[in-house]
């Protein structure tokens, strides 16, 4: 039932990139990208984000969020992978 579900999302977010409702994709390896683009995510659209934080980005944060509301989902998987 958890991998039909998942898949369902998969193609819910598939469209949704092909549509140019979503801009892009960020995964935080390369060997998810390549899983993806096996899920039919267009490849060119993946950016891998290695796991990282540069704190100088949140120095000015209240400044920052006055000025521009930035949206982020974070889409994790239901069933275990690894």
């Amino acid at each position: 039932m958890s991998w039909w579900l998942e898949k369902k999302f998969h193609n819910f977010y598939v469209r949704a990139l092909s549509e140019d409702k979503l801009k892009a994709v960020m995964t935080v390896s390369l060997s998810t990208k390549q899983d993806l683009v096996q899920l039919r995510y267009c490849g060119d659209r993946i950016y891998v984000v290695y796991n990282s934080l540069n704190w100088k980005l949140y120095e000015d944060y209240g400044e920052l969020y006055e000025e521009k509301e930035n949206l982020i989902i974070c889409i994790e998987r239901i069933v275990p992978y690894k």
